[in-house]
């Protein structure tokens, strides 16, 4: 079943993040989709030893610097995992422009 309430956006060229773990463990991944509410992080392969679960409080920083000062250290919970990906519910909605992170023209 959907929950999503706001559309994601794919993006043409990921971004490398920082996910921080609950508990300190940080790790590199790429944000592959964004929406106003939530994100999702596709882990390298060389994370196959970590595992992600449902419910688990996340921050995520490294954001690049058009957008590094609204998202940094953003936080929420990891809502899903499937494989090497996983999808974050944002505690705190998106408030600058999704084009500033996707790198697209506005319309």
């Amino acid at each position: 079943m959907e929950r999503r309430t706001t559309p994601r956006i794919p993006l043409d060229m990921p971004y490398v993040l920082t996910l921080v773990i609950e508990g300190g463990q940080s790790l590199p991944v790429m944000l592959t989709d964004i929406s106003i509410g939530g994100m999702k992080l596709t882990l390298p392969p060389a994370a196959t030893g970590t595992e992600l679960i449902n419910n688990t409080r996340v921050s995520v920083k490294d954001f690049p610097p058009q957008v590094a000062r609204e998202l940094d250290g953003s936080t929420g919970t990891i809502v899903w995992v499937v494989r090497n990906q996983c999808g974050i519910h944002l505690d705190k909605p998106i408030s600058c422009p999704l084009e500033l992170i996707v790198g697209a023209n506005p319309p």
